[in-house]
């Protein structure tokens, strides 16, 4: 992997997150039953974990610089 690959993949990744967490905010959400929004919290919550576990990670075991949390 080369390193621009890797700032392009994360950039990806981290928007993709973002995202994610913005259907969390939507007043549409919270206008859904509280078994649909638990539904909807826990299957959001893998989606990033994955990315976080699955792509972001994976970026910074060749880049460690480009992990801003370390």
């Amino acid at each position: 992997m080369n390193k621009e690959f890797a700032i392009e993949t994360q950039q990806h990744a981290l928007k993709s997150v973002e995202h994610l967490t913005m259907i969390l905010r939507s007043p549409h959400f919270q206008s859904c039953s509280p078994e649909l929004q638990e539904k909807l919290k826990r299957n959001i919550g893998e989606l990033i974990g994955e990315t976080q576990m699955g792509v972001l990670e994976e970026i910074y075991s060749f880049f460690p610089e480009l992990d801003d949390l370390k």
